[in-house]
């Protein structure tokens, strides 16, 4: 096996911080690159590389080229094409992608991710139960979901397979038999996930993988069976390496306008930290008062940043840039980061000079601790909708080993 064991490509940022950690979690070390075009990516022989292709937003074309020109420039032993569990973005064009990178290989997808209650029965993802078309988990997005995966990636030809034979013990046999290009597996427990992994791994073609955090997370299982340190164990040990950056004031930087993700800004300011609430009318328009009176605040408080009111999707992507260009100088002196939303987390990291990160730990569901090898400093990034209010409040708790806010365990299930 070559000395990179696996590639992880995302399109996301905080997306493929919560796939990667998983490896990281299993003992193998994971680096994520921020830019695919880094020339880090022809050399870095981390156990596990996780590269953001930032490509969710991308025109279909642009989007298979850097999914296949990033394949091909690394040599790994696995490769993984990172999914959004709610189907979002360019899918078809990016497993196009893959193939043109690796031709003759078969692609396994399961994009289920059982512990977020997304699930696949019969080809089709629910969430919470329901099928994806049926909610609004889309109504961010330029056009509703497909009602089947299988249309989703037309026309890419897609072989199904259903839970009676994720279960019954004749998986490998339908996998090796499969005459597409693709396999697309139902998975309703991180049982199924698990299983779809070692007859994978069982079967007699060249497989390349495709999933959400659920699939890397049995992967991992699969491929470093050695007991881990505990996540205890794990925690302690790099607050030990990282006390000074969890001491200092942490820099929040809230672009996700979820529900839960401002819920979760207002529970930081509970706790102490000044919420700065900017208009995102005032990012736009580029107040130049607003990044110092962030740097003001961040030198010598707690402080969280978020965009004030809602954003129009169709300006998402100004508002995230301009969201970033504000605090990019805290940012740059920062010792310890919040960032939620994976374009936020892109723009804040890209503004701070950083290029890449050492994935470390999982303190909370979805919610993932990096190091900075340049500085030292810490960041910890999340997913918008990942969570209950009271996620990152837990996550600083865990860090500065103070009394969390509420236990997770004394919780209902968030709906992500």
């Amino acid at each position: 096996m070559p000395a990179r064991q696996l590639l992880v490509i995302a399109d996301d940022l905080t997306g493929g911080a919560d796939a990667g950690v998983r490896f990281a979690r299993a003992g193998m070390p994971t680096r994520l690159l921020i830019d695919s075009r880094s020339a880090d990516l022809d050399g870095d022989l981390a156990g596990a590389l996780v590269v953001d292709t930032d490509s969710r937003q991308l025109p279909p074309d642009a989007a298979r080229r850097l999914v296949r020109d990033t394949a091909r420039r690394v040599s790994a032993g696995h490769v993984v094409k990172k999914v959004d569990s709610l189907l979002r973005g360019p899918l078809a064009a990016e497993l196009l992608g893959l193939l043109d990178a690796l031709p003759g290989t078969l692609i396994v997808l399961a994009p289920a991710l059982p512990a977020a209650s997304r699930t696949t029965v019969d080809g089709v993802q629910h969430v919470d139960g329901t099928p994806l078309h049926r909610t609004a988990a889309w109504a961010a997005e330029p056009r509703p979901p497909a009602p089947d995966i299988a249309t989703q990636l037309a026309p890419l030809r897609v072989t199904q397979i259903g839970l009676h034979c994720v279960r019954g013990g004749r998986l490998t046999a339908a996998i090796d038999a499969a005459t597409t290009p693709i396999v697309l597996c139902d998975a309703t427990t991180d049982a199924d996930l698990a299983a779809i992994v070692y007859a994978g791994l069982a079967s007699r073609r060249p497989i390349c993988w495709a999933g959400s955090a659920g699939l890397t997370s049995a992967l991992a299982a699969a491929l470093a069976p050695a007991e881990p340190s505990g996540a205890a164990d794990a925690l302690a040990e790099l607050i030990g390496t990282y006390r000074d950056a969890v001491d200092r004031p942490y820099l929040a930087v809230v672009g996700s306008a979820t529900p839960v993700a401002l819920a979760q800004a207002e529970e930081l300011a509970a706790r102490g930290a000044q919420l700065l609430s900017i208009p995102a009318e005032d990012l736009v328009a580029g107040h130049g008062d607003l990044a110092a009176r962030i740097s003001r605040t961040a030198a010598v408080a707690d402080t969280v940043v978020r965009v004030d009111g809602g954003v129009d999707p169709a300006a998402t992507g100004r508002v995230a840039a301009a969201l970033a260009a504000v605090t990019a100088p805290a940012a740059t002196r920062a010792r310890l980061l919040l960032l939620t939303g994976g374009s936020t987390a892109r723009g804040v990291l890209t503004g701070a000079d950083v290029a890449s990160l050492w994935l470390l730990a999982e303190p909370e569901p979805g919610v993932v601790v990096s190091a900075d090898p340049a500085t030292g400093r810490l960041v910890v990034t999340k997913a918008g909708s990942f969570g209950d209010p009271h996620t990152l409040g837990r996550a600083v708790a865990a860090l500065r080993r103070t009394p969390s806010p509420v236990p997770r365990d004394t919780l209902k299930e968030p709906t992500p």
